[in-house]
């Protein structure tokens, strides 16, 4: 059996991927993404860069059309050679198609390019399509990118280029209730650690609730004024009354609204707070 297969990392499926993906998808042949679980990047650096879990990922790439997504061992490939390589994708897929995007690497420390994957592909007869870069306001979308943008604070521009936005799903643990002292309860979340590091300070977000959604602010930090050894997610809702400990909890972030600080005083918290939420509640309400 012949096989169309899409090469790429395919984090957070952003429009650039979907290129990649549909090339494949509308083939005519098997669809195969062949992908890495978590992104290469992610066993090179001390902060995590994940956009998309894997279950949410894999249903993305199908939803595009792909028929079928293999996730590779990054520690079993990242040490051969891309000619051994691209021979491991011909024996186990069968190509009759490769499709990848204009900056694709693969094999050890990433030295093969789509100048080589080209030559390859003509020694084995297999077709070569090359998707070149898709740009937003000029600018080319890669998950690179979009990581930036979380880190830089640049929420609402980051999650514009993902199809399901950016969220975190982790289970609502107990707390100091310190929250709920200052009339603003709220529900907390580890942020995990092997996430796209996203910069610290208040949001507005969206939490998904027994398929419901309810709107609020979360801080996202160390929180200096009561000092925190991990980052945590601490949300209030604007609508919701109820219990959460235990559940596990999807919450999106839609827009970064300010910096984390240390207040010299209660007070001066609780001030910052009336007036993230006052904020927050204009701009839903579509005020500026």
């Amino acid at each position: 059996m012949k096989t169309a297969i899409a090469l790429g990392t395919f984090d957070g499926v952003h429009i650039g991927h979907k290129a990649v993906l549909q090339t494949a998808a509308n083939s005519g042949l098997t669809s195969i993404a062949v992908a890495f679980r978590i992104p290469p990047k992610a066993y090179f650096q001390n902060e995590g860069v994940i956009l998309t879990r894997e279950d949410r990922k894999t249903a993305l790439i199908k939803d595009i059309g792909i028929k079928q997504v293999e996730y590779l061992d990054f520690n079993k490939v990242k040490d051969i050679s891309p000619e051994d390589f691209f021979d491991y994708l011909y024996k186990t897929f069968s190509p009759a198609l490769i499709v990848c995007g204009y900056n694709y690497t693969f094999g050890k420390g990433g030295k093969g390019n789509t100048e080589l994957l080209k030559k390859l592909c003509e020694q084995k007869e297999v077709e070569l399509k090359v998707i070149d870069k898709v740009s937003v306001d000029e600018q080319p979308v890669s998950s690179s990118y979009i990581r930036k943008l979380l880190k830089d604070g640049k929420t609402s521009d980051a999650v514009k280029l993902l199809p399901d936005g950016f969220f975190i799903e982790e289970i609502v643990l107990h707390g100091d209730k310190r929250g709920r002292e200052m009339s603003f309860p709220t529900f907390n979340q580890y942020y995990s650690k092997d996430m796209a590091a996203v910069k610290y300070g208040v949001y507005m977000t969206k939490a998904i609730i027994d398929g419901k959604a309810y709107f609020g602010m979360t801080n996202i930090g160390i929180r200096p004024t009561f000092p925190l050894d991990a980052p945590l997610c601490e949300t209030n809702l604007f609508d919701f009354s109820g219990e959460l400990y235990s559940k596990t909890i999807r919450l999106y972030l839609l827009r970064f609204i300010r910096e984390e600080k240390k207040f010299s005083s209660l007070e001066e918290l609780k001030t910052a707070i009336y007036n993230d939420k006052q904020q927050i509640l204009r701009l839903l309400r579509g005020e500026k």
